[in-house]
C-alpha cells in the first residue's frame, strides 16, 4: 500500500492476487502482528512524555517473573547485543527491543495505549501488557500506513481516501474535497 501522507490519498493498494477468486482484501481486513513497526509509536510516546533523543535507557537483558505463567518473560534484542546505557535515538535507530520495553515501563501501559490511539489505532486492538512494546498488536496494513503518515507530514493524522471524485450521468464531477460526495451518493 502507498499513501500520500499529506492528504491520505491511496496511491496503490494490492490486497490480493485475484479478486474474482477471493474478495478478501489483506490491506484493509487482515490483522497481523505489527512487530518492530510499533517502535516509532512507542518512542514517540516517550518523547511526548519528557524523554529526549539524548535520554539514556539501559540496554540490558530483562528477566520478569510472570506468576500467571509460572515462568520468566525474557524479551531479547535481535541480534542479542546489549550496550548498557544507550541514547534513545540509537535505541530507535537500532530497533532495540529491551529499550522499547523499558520506555513503555517508564510511561505505563495505559499511557502508552492512549498515545497509540492518537494515531488511529483502536484501543481494543492494543494488548494491555508489555508485549505491546515489541509489536504484539494485530493491526491491518492500512491502519499502520495511515498512522505512519503522521511522522511524514509533521504530526497530522490523515484519513485514507480511495475515491477522488464521482461523476454523475451528465459528467458533473463531485470532488471529495468539496464535501459534496456524500450528498451526490444520496441523490
Amino acid at each position: 500500500m502507498a499513501l500520500d501522507p499529506n492528504n491520505g490519498d491511496i496511491k496503490a493498494l494490492v490486497g490480493g492476487y485475484n479478486f474474482v477468486g477471493n474478495q478478501y482484501n489483506r490491506v484493509t481486513q487482515a490483522k497481523r502482528q505489527i512487530g518492530s513497526n510499533i517502535k516509532p509509536f512507542i518512542y514517540s510516546a516517550a518523547l511526548e512524555n519528557g524523554f529526549t533523543l539524548s535520554s539514556l535507557i539501559n540496554d540490558a537483558p530483562i528477566n520478569k517473573w510472570d506468576k500467571n505463567l509460572g515462568t520468566a518473560w525474557r524479551p531479547k534484542n535481535s541480534p542479542e547485543n546489549y550496550d548498557g546505557p544507550t541514547r534513545v535515538r540509537r535505541g530507535l535507530a537500532q530497533s532495540k527491543n529491551v529499550m522499547s520495553v523499558r520506555l513503555m515501563r517508564s510511561l505505563g501501559i495505559q499511557k502508552t495505549v492512549d498515545h497509540l490511539t492518537k494515531f488511529g489505532f483502536a484501543e481494543s486492538d492494543l494488548p494491555k501488557n508489555e508485549s505491546l512494546s515489541l509489536g504484539s498488536a494485530s493491526l491491518t496494513p492500512i491502519s499502520v500506513v495511515t498512522a505512519m503518515s503522521a511522522f511524514a507530514n509533521g504530526g497530522y493524522l490523515v484519513k485514507a481516501n480511495l475515491i477522488d471524485h464521482v461523476t454523475d450521468a451528465s459528467e458533473k464531477m463531485f470532488s471529495k474535497r468539496q464535501n459534496i460526495l456524500q450528498e451526490s451518493l444520496h441523490n
